[in-house]
């Protein structure tokens, strides 16, 4: 029916069928494709010659395992999205407070899948974190359900006062995780100005 381009991007298409299938289509050159995390869970419809095959073989020995880098990556954005959710819950700019619980709840559910050994996808982007592709466990899919968006300043700030708890205790499993016991508690002192 219709391509879905970027601008700029050359080796990545969506392409748009009907009655309603979507195939996003990457493409590459044999000498740019290498073992990793991305490449372990491939379904490969066509390898002749067996070269894919033995990627994702090799790709199975990978995991993930978050860098300090990434985790303060993380932890400046979970940080920064719990302050500007409440600033512009006070402002009542309605449709950016409900921009910025989704991303919390996105950065909360990265967490999740940092401890689980997965490595998330790209910041924002929801691909298999709910449904029944989703490797989350039953708990968390339903506090993900139950952080709704509020009709109001106050409805939203109590949906944040929600998300506490499971920001809390992944922000200090990833900091165990990456031998970084100092910043456990962080986390309360970002929260203390918004609660």
């Amino acid at each position: 029916m219709f391509f879905e381009r970027s601008p700029g991007q050359t080796n990545y298409t969506v392409a748009h069928y009907r009655p309603f299938l979507k195939v996003d289509c990457f493409y590459y050159r044999m000498k740019d494709l290498k073992p990793s995390v991305w490449m372990k869970d491939i379904k490969i419809a066509y390898d002749p010659a067996g070269m894919l095959k033995n990627c994702k073989n090799l790709s199975a020995r990978h995991s993930y395992r978050m860098t300090e880098e990434e985790f303060f990556i993380w932890q400046g954005k979970l940080f920064a999205y719990f302050h500007e959710v409440y600033r512009r819950a006070m402002r009542d700019e309605e449709s950016y407070v409900h921009t910025l619980i989704i991303g919390l709840k996105w950065l909360i559910a990265a967490g999740w899948y940092i401890e689980k050994g997965i490595q998330p996808n790209s910041f924002g982007d929801w691909s298999k974190i709910e449904g029944e592709r989703s490797p989350l466990e039953a708990f968390q899919l339903k506090l993900l359900e139950n952080w709704r968006i509020g009709s109001n300043a106050s409805g939203n700030l109590e949906t944040i006062r929600k998300m506490v708890p499971a920001a809390r205790r992944v922000h200090r499993s990833l900091c165990m995780r990456i031998n970084q016991p100092g910043q456990v508690h962080k986390i309360d002192e970002v929260l203390e100005l918004i609660l």
